[in-house]
């Protein structure tokens, strides 16, 4: 989908995309259109803020937008590089705008990340993970923080076929200001389904190398050498 202001020429195209609109600047009015040729169902969310909350992507100099509130992720087969913006601070309209230079050693970012539920792979449960993860409340208490960062782009593990939101917390004392959320499904060119279906290989693989070798250990006088081979051997089978 594609994210427009009026009377404003830049746009955004993508999944997992936002802008910011400035009380008394903005008309409050946001564009959405469909570029792709068929019904897609879409989910918006709004987010108000007070005056001091730190602006996210307000200091955006490598994102298509000046204000750029969004999450960027490339992933590969074993790590997902997470990118943003940094954030500004936010002021009253009577007061002096805090340039983007001092603005960032009092702003602090903190990464989280949320999984959905194993195996489901609907748009109501993508919708649902979304939302929660759109708010800063809901951020902080029902997923993982991750790590805190000053970098714009951080490495994270990629968990193929484990569908993950993540998002940032832009922090400056006592206010705080939540990105856009991101999603991935580590799947690469597969398909969310035949995806779906190397987690679970996977995760059988695991848990069935791992009780073979706690049943050869117990009930037979085999050495290491060939416990390792029936525990592979065994996992394989399990998992298929």
């Amino acid at each position: 989908l594609t994210l427009f202001k009026p009377n404003d020429r830049k746009s955004i195209t993508g999944r997992n995309v936002g802008l910011v609109l400035f009380t008394g600047v903005d008309s409050g009015l946001v564009h959405i259109h469909n570029p792709n040729g068929v019904d897609v169902n879409a989910l918006v969310v709004t987010d108000q803020h007070v005056a001091y909350d730190p602006i996210p992507g307000g200091c955006s100099l490598e994102f298509p937008l000046k204000v750029s509130p969004f999450l960027r992720l490339y992933e590969n087969q074993y790590f997902n590089r997470l990118e943003y913006q940094y954030a500004s601070i936010g002021s009253a309209k009577d007061l002096k705008h805090v340039s983007c230079e001092k603005s960032q050693s009092d702003i602090e970012y903190n990464i989280y990340g949320y999984f959905l539920r194993e195996g489901d792979y609907t748009e109501k449960e993508y919708f649902r993970a979304i939302t929660l993860m759109s708010n800063v409340s809901d951020i902080s208490n029902q997923s993982s923080k991750l790590m805190n960062t000053t970098a714009l782009r951080k490495y994270l593990y990629a968990y193929t076929g484990r569908p993950v939101v993540y998002n940032i917390i832009a922090t400056s004392h006592q206010f705080s200001s939540a990105y856009v959320p991101i999603v991935t499904y580590d799947c690469g060119n597969d398909s969310i389904e035949h995806c779906g279906k190397h987690e679970m290989l996977f995760f059988g693989l695991i848990d069935g190398s791992f009780i073979a070798y706690l049943l050869l250990i117990k009930y037979t006088e085999l050495n290491q050498s060939s416990i390792r081979i029936y525990t592979s051997a065994t996992g394989t089978i399990l998992a298929l």
